[in-house]
């Protein structure tokens, strides 16, 4: 077996296993814009209960509508589990991103002369940290670069009948735009390199065109679905959060170079400044590559737009080691490194991967949100009717209202203390709070905690008093 077949294999497992223990979201969207808005058409949530972006229409329903029939399919059988329909919303994710890394690598990897070097490509791709953990998000942003890269990497491929392939790439690209309307800057960059890069047929692009329409006209007819009228939602994104510039604005104006600062001290410094490198780097070695024609409007726009976020740049991250390895490979050509600086540039690189690993180790295997668990706990172990009481964190509210996870026998009530509460018959009756109880309490024991349990035997110095992870007790029964 090849090495690259063994990259291959592993990777496999790792997106698997990732999107087996990273449970929850990154960001509230991922949760509120998908499985909420499914929540709604599954009688599980109310209008009333929907994020403001539901209200003006302005959120394509293609992924919420993909977990509906997910959900419905396992209803046939018996009672979905939500859990179990998120995981698997996951998995199909981590399939999605295999298939675009394997197309990528397929692509790509002949543009590079190296042999060492492809090898590093193949491993950045597949064993990146920061990509792994976003290759299993089921977000707008991990679909919609994965299915434009796919789109990508199938319109350039070599096969005889060009009409399939520039319409089937086509219909992905359009999917992308549907997922995330911001793909459209990669579709219009990817059109231009046509034009006048590549001087593809016009009939070629027509065909692509034609099948970024039809998919265009697909989300339109899922969103009339939805929504219950007709409605244009990539318009009204457009209207509400840059023409008018009402509802983006309001979550804060960054500054033009926000995005450098935020790569270099959230991927991890000082090896962060590899990414930033690589990007202005690749647009100065290659302005007529076909990456640099697709990321330079994508970057450009969110640059110069007022709000920014770092998980804007998400749907990208997938093409940093094609251009890590190839502005390496050039730059070997162009300059030639000291001998002095051959050792540090050793060490520098040895290290990099050695943290690398460490932090793949903690993506793997740590749930993405880390009340996630705990909601899990609720689902499987109290399916008769129980009242969760809490002082002042409600751990079903973040930002708004989870349903979705949470069963409707389940009663949420605050109260004043732990102290206030009173057995009721035929009730569980449980208690979540992010401060330590003294076991010596004998009313109430510990039946979930972020703190694993060997952690909590060792209590010197009353040092988990001072702590403050996520901790459910119940009320105990005589």
């Amino acid at each position: 077996m090849t090495g690259q077949r063994k990259a291959y294999i592993v990777g496999a497992i790792v997106l698997f296993i990732t999107a087996l223990f990273s449970k929850g979201y990154h960001h509230f969207d991922e949760h509120f814009q998908i499985l909420e808005f499914a929540s709604l058409k599954l009688s599980i949530a109310k209008q009333s209960d929907m994020p403001w972006e539901y209200f003006y229409k302005m959120r394509s329903a293609a992924q919420p509508a993909m977990v509906i029939i997910i959900y419905r399919f396992f209803n046939l059988f018996s009672p979905p589990d939500p859990f179990i329909v998120a995981t698997l919303t996951r998995i199909l994710s981590a399939l999605i991103s295999f298939l675009g890394i394997a197309l990528a690598l397929k692509t790509f990897l002949p543009q590079i002369q190296n042999p060492r070097l492809k090898q590093i490509m193949i491993l950045l791709s597949f064993f990146t940290w920061f990509i792994v953990y976003n290759n299993v998000r089921f977000s707008s942003e991990n679909w919609s670069g994965n299915l434009f890269l796919i789109g990508l990497c199938i319109s350039l491929s070599k096969t005889e009948n060009k009409w399939k392939r520039f319409f089937f790439a086509g219909c992905l690209m359009g999917l992308s735009f549907i997922f995330r309307f911001q793909s459209a800057l990669l579709i219009f960059g990817f059109l231009v390199w046509m034009t006048f890069i590549q001087k593809e047929r016009i009939s070629n692009i027509t065909q692509l065109c034609l099948g970024i329409f039809l998919s265009a006209i697909t989300g339109f007819l899922i969103d009339r679905w939805f929504y219950g009228e007709w409605t244009f939602t990539a318009w009204n994104y457009l209207n509400e959060n840059i023409i008018h510039n009402t509802r983006a604005a309001g979550f804060g104006i960054q500054p033009w170079y926000y995005y450098v600062t935020e790569v270099f001290s959230n991927s991890l410094p000082p090896f962060s400044i590899i990414y930033i490198l690589a990007v202005v780097l690749f647009f100065f070695f290659y302005p007529k590559h076909i990456v640099t024609f697709i990321l330079f409007p994508f970057l450009f726009v969110h640059i110069i737009i007022g709000h920014k976020e770092l998980r804007f740049l998400f749907p990208i991250m997938c093409y940093l080691p094609v251009m890590i390895v190839m502005v390496a490979e050039e730059a070997k050509r162009r300059w030639q490194l000291p001998k002095l600086l051959l050792p540090s540039t050793q060490i520098f690189v040895f290290a990099f991967w050695i943290t690398n690993v460490v932090l793949l180790l903690v993506v793997i295997f740590r749930p993405a949100d880390s009340l996630n668990p705990l909601y899990e706990k609720l689902y499987h172990q109290y399916k008769e009717p129980a009242i969760l009481y809490y002082v002042n964190d409600n751990p079903y509210h973040r930002v708004l209202d989870i349903h979705f996870y949470k069963r409707p026998e389940l009663e949420l009530l605050q109260t004043t203390s732990i102290d206030s509460i009173k057995p009721e018959h035929n009730k569980k009756i449980l208690f979540f709070t992010t401060q330590y109880i003294n076991p010596g309490n004998n009313r109430w024991h510990i039946v979930y905690s972020r703190m694993p349990a060997w952690v909590r035997k060792f209590d010197f110095n009353n040092w988990q008093e001072r702590s403050n992870p996520a901790n459910l007790y119940e009320l105990k029964t005589d």
